[in-house]
């Protein structure tokens, strides 16, 4: 199965939020997908 994680999901996961960031180092990163890129600053 595939992900296609938005803007609000790589936003929780840079800002530390716990269950996204487990969700996340649980998929694999082939099954994960960006839609746009991404700028966090």
């Amino acid at each position: 199965m595939q992900y296609l994680l938005d803007t609000c999901v790589i936003s929780d996961f840079i800002k530390g939020e716990p269950g996204t960031q487990n969700r996340i180092k649980q998929t694999a990163s082939v099954n994960s997908l960006l839609q746009s890129q991404v700028l966090a600053a």
